[in-house]
């Protein structure tokens, strides 16, 4: 082979091909090998997700010294340019600069009945928003002091057959590309750090019978409290409906602009074609002593929106009690329930407490939470 031509003295080496699991195959070879080297280059999107994840797993599961060498200036490929750039800048084909531009909606699955929801409802978003999806199912191995490779390879075994049988069922669009990403690793930690590589993470809805006091132990939960980008909980009774004239219901406090959750709100309602809800939740005396003003403040904070969007009915409700208790009703006549999380920085009480995590726990459609990128925009808990 020509990479062999400039190394001198001659090496000795073999050549082998392997089909599977390229960072599981790298492993099963370090066994017996003093040093496994890897190169590396520039990837980006899913490829470069994909891509660094077989990196990753060398490295954290190797049975020697990993290296990873990075592809000289000269190599690299200078036409490759961000997702979503000018095709008429990098001097690209027009196919080739659509296909940089698709986006990516990464969906958390288990076994579970609303993992399976949460696919069939990614694939149909991915659809309308002309993005790709990557199925992805992190587990975990106990540290045994015997026969952890052959655990780690019956474990792979039977999530590859999990996310094979779930890929199954789905119904891809032709132009859509589904890909599969197995990963030892906790969900509650994977899944945060792939979305920031999202434009969407879809999962199913925490079971009803693990949420209350152990907001730590629910991958949704977690994963929505600390992803910067949407996050999308979808329960096990969801179904897709050909066409579905429930509005797009959004929670909104209306002494914010909330700029960001009603972004996304109005989004959505263009892409389903659908009419949408604006509620706004407060305590009886409070609606009482001031629901001119609310309404008053509600239509300033719309008025724009309505403006960029003219196709869209937009109704707005005002709901008597607390917010975390009464938001989440809502979802019974929605088709998507979209709600704030809190700015919170470094202090966790604030998601704790707030109407987002209420809302996930207890909402019958698919709920979008939507981070707030800047403390002036939080909404209020």
């Amino acid at each position: 082979m020509r990479v062999f031509d400039d190394v001198h003295p001659e090496p000795d080496w073999t050549l082998q091909f392997a089909q599977g699991h390229a960072g599981r195959i790298m492993v099963g070879e370090s066994k017996d090998a003093k040093l496994l080297v890897l190169g590396a280059r520039e990837h980006r999107g899913l490829e470069r997700l994909l891509v660094g994840s077989v990196g990753h797993y060398c490295l954290s599961h190797a049975f020697c010294p990993v290296v990873s060498i990075p592809a000289p200036e000269q190599h690299k490929d200078t036409t490759d340019q961000p997702i979503g750039a000018d095709a008429s800048m990098a001097g690209q084909p027009r196919e080739n600069a659509e296909q940089a531009r698709r986006r990516l909606i990464i969906v958390g699955v288990d076994d579970s009945a609303e993992a399976d929801a949460a696919a069939r409802w990614a694939i149909r978003e991915a659809e309308l928003r002309k993005d790709d999806v990557l199925l992805v199912h992190a587990y975990e191995v106990p540290r045994l002091p015997l026969g952890r490779a052959t655990a780690i390879a019956r474990g792979r075994q039977e999530r590859q057959a999990l996310l094979d049988k779930i890929a199954g069922t789905l119904t891809v669009p032709p132009t859509m590309h589904v890909e599969q990403l197995i990963e030892i690793d906790s969900p509650g930690y994977l899944l945060p750090r792939l979305s920031e590589r999202a434009e969407l993470t879809v999962l199913g809805q925490d079971h009803p019978a693990l949420s209350g006091h152990m907001p730590l132990g629910h991958v949704a939960n977690t994963v929505a409290s600390m992803s910067r980008h949407p996050v999308v909980a979808v329960p096990r009774a969801w179904t897709a409906q050909a066409v579905d004239r429930r509005p797009i219901a959004v929670a909104i406090d209306g002494r914010h602009p909330s700029s960001s959750t009603l972004g996304y709100a109005f989004t959505e309602a263009s892409l389903h074609q659908a009419p949408m809800l604006v509620v706004h939740s407060a305590p009886l005396a409070e609606l009482a002593s001031g629901e001119p003003d609310i309404q008053l403040n509600l239509a300033e904070i719309l008025a724009s929106w309505k403006a960029d969007y003219p196709d869209i009915d937009v109704e707005t409700s005002l709901l008597a009690g607390a917010p975390r208790d009464t938001v989440a009703a809502v979802s019974a006549d929605a088709q998507l329930l979209v709600v704030g999380v809190p700015y919170r920085g470094r202090e966790w009480t604030r998601w704790i407490r707030s109407v987002a995590r209420a809302v996930l726990e207890r909402s019958v459609c698919p709920v979008a939470v939507i981070p707030q990128q800047h403390p002036g925009l939080a909404i209020p808990d």
